[in-house]
């Protein structure tokens, strides 16, 4: 560097806003630059070839975010599909919280997490006040016949943790 005059500084990484500035000879400088912030289109996992936006999906999806189970409060997948629509949630003393879709009961519904099925049905369903939301990203919910894409169970839907 040159002892005089102005100088021009271009500092600028992966994610971050690009900063141009002017820095002279025998002063100490902070440069602090501000993170990027993209909008990133909402992607479903079905079962068709490529991934698409939830738009574009040929499956009637509902997708509950972080941010919306974080402000459901709740602690269980049951406590979460409560007030959805075409989803009732019962509670019985015996076999737990037992879900009906579209009209059919739990033995016709697929539950998957991370797209592995979930095991351990009594009486047909399975009790959803087991399966904890303490570490999840987002709930995907698929109305309708799925049993070709899903396999068998997947008659009225699939819900992925």
């Amino acid at each position: 560097n040159l002892p005089y005059g102005k100088y021009q500084v271009k500092v600028s990484f992966i994610g971050y806003q690009t900063l141009i500035d002017y820095i002279e000879p025998g002063k100490n400088y902070t440069f602090k630059i501000k993170p990027t912030i993209e909008e990133i289109s909402e992607v479903v996992v079905t079962g068709q070839l490529k991934p698409e936006t939830k738009d574009k999906s040929i499956y009637n999806v509902q997708v509950l975010n972080s941010l919306q189970i974080q402000n459901k409060a709740a602690n269980n997948l049951g406590e979460l599909l409560t007030n959805e629509l075409n989803i009732n949630v019962s509670n019985t003393g015996v076999l737990g919280t037992s879900i009906q879709m579209q009209g059919l009961s739990g033995e016709h519904i697929k539950i998957l997490i991370d797209g592995v099925p979930v095991i351990g049905r009594q009486n047909g369903g399975i009790d959803l006040g087991q399966l904890n939301l303490q570490d999840i990203d987002h709930v995907e919910i698929v109305e309708g016949p799925m049993s070709v894409v899903y396999g068998s169970n997947a008659l009225a839907g699939a819900v992925h943790v």
